[in-house]
């Protein structure tokens, strides 16, 4: 006759008070113990890393969607007072977001865009991508661009793309300038959405 197997309740499994055990573990609940305290630590860790995952997806969207927002904003702005403005395809632009031709106070104009999460725009790349764009888009377009700019979602710039734009005699404009001419210039969803479609 074969003896019955022994049942283990909840209780034994997940004891409601804690006693000490000796190390290395000699019985089932020692184990049980171990193994319970192992699971509750990888799953609080998965769930740490989803977190941190999570966010960091959602600032990366917020700044996809704040440099989409901005680039149809900057494109807006201008065309009330120019005669063209181009908002160019993305990945193929050259170094170049926006190009504005025939502004009435700036004549030709190269606009770059850039997004950040931290406190200042530190992109000296971001100035010495609109210089390689303006030779591309002189040559493509057979036009003269006499101003560059550089436009963020923040107002302070990093030393080093100050330096960038003082050498390359770009102008480096931060948020404080998008909102001025937005109060000016009201531009909607609706028109950035129109606008992204064409």
């Amino acid at each position: 006759m074969t003896p019955e197997p022994e049942i283990i309740s909840w209780s034994v499994l997940f004891p409601t008070t804690w006693t000490p055990r000796n190390w290395p573990p000699q019985t089932l609940t020692d184990l049980t113990d171990i193994w319970a305290v192992i699971t509750i630590g990888v799953a609080l860790g998965m769930l740490f890393w989803a977190m941190i995952r999570t966010a960091q997806v959602w600032l990366k969207t917020r700044a996809y969607l704040s440099l989409a927002s901005h680039l149809s904003s900057d494109a807006g702005a201008f065309e009330p007072e120019a005669d063209r403005v181009i908002l160019t395809p993305r990945g193929r632009d050259h170094g170049v977001d926006v190009v504005v031709i025939g502004h009435r106070a700036n004549a030709n104009m190269l606009i770059q865009v850039k997004t950040t999460t931290t406190g200042a725009l530190d992109s000296e790349e971001a100035v010495r991508q609109l210089e390689g764009g303006r030779r591309f888009y002189e040559n493509a377009l057979g036009l003269k661009f006499t101003k560059m700019r550089v436009h963020t979602n923040v107002n302070k710039f990093s030393s080093r793309t100050l330096q960038a734009a003082k050498i390359y005699k770009t102008e480096a404009l931060g948020f404080d300038w998008i909102e001025s001419v937005l109060k000016k210039t009201p531009i909607t969803r609706v028109d950035i959405i129109t606008r992204n479609a064409q």
